[in-house]
């Protein structure tokens, strides 16, 4: 079925020469194609087990190794003791509706670094959490010849990246004349002819000033991604909730040993709040252990 469903049955029948389980007399092209992809491993080097039931964990297995977007009735249907969400967030490009994000005037970041959206010529890339990305997206805009101002609302852009990393950033940018700006806020963004117009506001003294450009491109952080959360959360057993003391403290979550029908529902990562990806493995490693 999972070969069918990518489109590669006419394949199965070149591989079905190829099937390393000795149990497996159906379907061998199916099942040999699946393992060269990667998808099923079998029981043992050479045991497939074809007619025992998969169970929910291999299921699981599976939907993951192919990239599956589960929802709320895929989940359920998989009969889960537990659920944890690591479904991360989106860019959060729509917190401030005079940005323009859903007029499409401003982009994320990640659009840029993922090669969905074309460097712009003259770009205005403003950051308001001064880590990796912001700095990574300026210097990246600047190495294809974009000629780039960094804003940030702190005190100087990459800020918060650490002493021993900023050098690096500034070293490359600076000699591509990438110009880096302080304590301005992007108020809005307007279009003008075919320019972009960012309004930009002085944090202390409340001056306005203008930029005229090609693109703006905003690097705002994380807003999680929570519809799944949300569907799932009224039927779980604990509503959804993480005991945060026992967390930081290493220690099981209480609701593992208490009795009752249904599933137990947690949410890690950027699914929560923006943190960077070693603080969503730790999340993981001190909420997982005890399964």
């Amino acid at each position: 079925m999972t070969v069918r469903a990518l489109g590669l049955a006419v394949l199965s029948g070149a591989a079905a020469d190829d099937c390393p389980f000795s149990d497996v007399s159906v379907a061998q092209g199916y099942v040999a194609l699946a393992y060269r992809m990667g998808i099923i491993k079998g029981v043992s080097a050479y045991n497939f087990e074809p007619k025992k039931e998969a169970t929910r964990e291999q299921a699981a297995a599976v939907l993951v190794r192919l990239g599956v977007a589960a929802d709320a009735a895929t989940i359920l249907d998989l009969r889960p003791d537990v659920v944890v969400l690591a479904v991360g967030g989106h860019p959060f490009v729509e917190q401030n509706e005079h940005w323009g994000a859903a007029e499409g005037l401003v982009v994320s970041s990640w659009d840029v670094l993922d090669g969905k959206v074309a460097p712009g010529k003259n770009v205005l890339v403003y950051d308001t959490i001064c880590e990796f990305t912001g700095m990574s997206v300026a210097d990246f805009l600047a190495d294809k010849g974009s000629q780039v101002e960094i804003v940030t609302d702190d005190i100087k852009p990459g800020v918060a990246i650490g002493g021993t990393s900023f050098p690096t950033y500034y070293r490359s940018m600076y000699p591509k004349e990438v110009i880096m700006t302080g304590d301005m806020m992007l108020e809005k963004v307007y279009r003008e002819g075919d320019k972009l117009v960012a309004v930009l506001e002085n944090e202390y003294t409340g001056a306005k000033e203008e930029r005229v450009v090609d693109q703006v491109v905003v690097e705002n952080g994380v807003r999680p991604d929570e519809e799944i959360y949300y569907a799932l959360k009224e039927g779980s057993r604990n509503k959804g909730q993480i005991d945060v003391e026992a967390l930081f403290a290493i220690k099981p979550q209480p609701c593992l040993s208490e009795a009752g029908e249904g599933y137990l529902l947690f949410r890690i990562g950027d699914c929560v709040a923006q943190r960077n990806t070693h603080a969503a493995i730790y999340d993981a490693l001190r909420l997982c252990k005890d399964f």
